[in-house]
């Protein structure tokens, strides 16, 4: 069977998680390979519903015999704690999962760092979930931060912990002076700094224990995990590589400087998991009906605020992570077909198909009004339109299918309302890529599979 990995093609929550549970019923290891606690992949399952930050959402299926966080994350050992307890008290065997030596880890420092950057920026604020991720992977390529594997030697960890900490709270004091100077008692930006450096030891000595407990040993948990996959690979299991965020919010090919702090996509998949790039045999692009944004940047496709708020509402566009309400928009045609040429997506999945059916009519983006210079009419160059400010995108309207008829259901593609076929067509005809998955609700078996 060949490794797959799955994308986001959007701005990030475009249900990777349903589609990544979905596919796990067919996998044998599922691997992380990208960002950190900043992500939200939501699982709606017969084991319950799950919202998980960095676990693999394939340890919530039990037939996946191993899951991976990779190389190229960046974990908060909190978050990992947090999680597998969450699948003890589900009775889900956390044995299967392994961290790679070589991610980096979230310290506190980053988290501290991350809040007062975005507050020193005023208006122009990204959007940051505040989780640390960008500071760490700052310093992962400053070449001055802590890994995974160092907790396997707690002596050498501890004297670089104190040696690092010192540092960065220099550089923090000197950097935000202003805002220390002003600093409320039990500011949660610059607590982290305000701990002793015996409470933050304390601490991982804990997180280590807890670990070590569960595992029977730390190294059976973090451990150079690319001769385990290597060796799957050569013995043809299952691997699905599991994505986080949209490659519209990608470092390299985002809509900067409103983007995550790392690759996102195809080429992603490879270097944060550790396999080769010719073993992937499929790249699978995740698709929203429609599109949302949390934060700012620009957002051609944005809905009128009266259908924003309904779709928000059905839809329960609210930040997995940070809770804040998600920018409602129409489908971007243009985008995704950069997205698509820009990663080798082999097929599309779509999902919350069923939002749409509170829609009358729905709207689709095929190009933008950020006219470059000389050129007259619409502009379909997505490219230009990330880097623009504040474009509009030029909508074509068609009719919907409800609220008469729902997706709801639906278990094959013939049995979808007329209306709601076209629109799956005309996705396809303007990205020139099939749709092979389409989900219909937010459990595993709301989802139809055309082949």
């Amino acid at each position: 069977m060949p490794v797959r990995a799955v994308i986001g093609t959007q701005f990030g929550d475009e249900g990777k998680g349903k589609i990544v549970d979905f596919l796990s019923e067919n996998a044998d290891i599922v691997v992380r390979y990208a960002g950190g606690g900043n992500a939200g992949h939501t699982v709606v399952n017969r084991l319950g519903t799950f919202k998980a930050r960095i676990v693999p959402v394939g340890m919530f299926t039990e037939t996946v015999r191993l899951c991976v966080i990779g190389r190229g994350t960046v974990p908060d050992v909190r978050n990992i704690i947090d999680e597998l307890k969450i699948c003890a008290e589900k009775k889900i065997d956390v044995n299967r999962l392994m961290v790679d030596s070589s991610a980096h880890l979230i310290m506190p420092w980053h988290i501290a760092e991350d809040r007062l950057l975005e507050e020193a920026k005023g208006d122009g604020k990204i959007g940051t979930t505040g989780n640390g991720i960008g500071p760490c992977y700052s310093d992962k390529i400053l070449r001055r931060n802590l890994r995974a594997g160092d907790l396997l030697n707690f002596e050498v960890f501890e004297k670089r912990f104190i040696k690092l900490k010192a540092e960065k709270r220099a550089y923090l004091l000197g950097q935000y002076s202003e805002h220390f100077e002003n600093c409320a008692s039990g500011c949660l930006f610059c607590e982290p700094m305000g701990r002793t450096d015996s409470e933050d030891i304390a601490e991982f000595k804990n997180h280590i224990s807890c670990l070590a407990n569960w595992f029977g040993g730390l190294e059976n948990l973090i451990c150079d995990t690319l001769p385990v996959l290597w060796n799957a690979v050569d013995n043809n299991e299952r691997i699905l590589l599991e994505g986080a965020q949209g490659a519209l919010l990608s470092i390299d090919g985002g809509s900067y400087p409103y983007v995550t702090s790392s690759n996102t996509g195809a080429a992603s998949a490879s270097q944060g998991s550790g396999i080769p790039p010719n073993k992937i045999r499929e790249v699978i692009g995740v698709a929203k009906a429609y599109m949302s944004r949390v934060g700012n940047g620009p957002f051609p496709t944005r809905m009128a605020p009266k259908m924003e708020k309904k779709i928000r509402e059905h839809g329960k566009e609210y930040g997995t992570v940070t809770g804040r309400p998600r920018n409602c928009g129409w489908f971007d045609a243009p985008a995704l077909e950069r997205v698509i040429k820009e990663n080798g997506i082999t097929y599309l999945a779509i999902t919350l198909l069923d939002i749409l059916d509170h829609a009358e009519r729905i709207g689709i983006g095929n190009g933008y009004n950020c006219i470059k210079s000389g050129d007259e009419g619409i502009c379909f160059d997505a490219e230009h339109m990330l880097r623009s400010d504040n474009p509009k995108a030029a909508i074509t309207y068609i009719d919907g299918w409800g609220p008469d008829k729902t997706v709801r259901g639906c278990k094959d593609l013939d049995s979808l309302p007329e209306n709601a076929k076209r629109y799956i067509e005309f996705i396809e005809k303007s990205c020139g890529r099939k749709i092979k998955i389409i989900s219909t609700g937010a459990a595993r078996e709301d989802t139809i599979v055309i082949y």
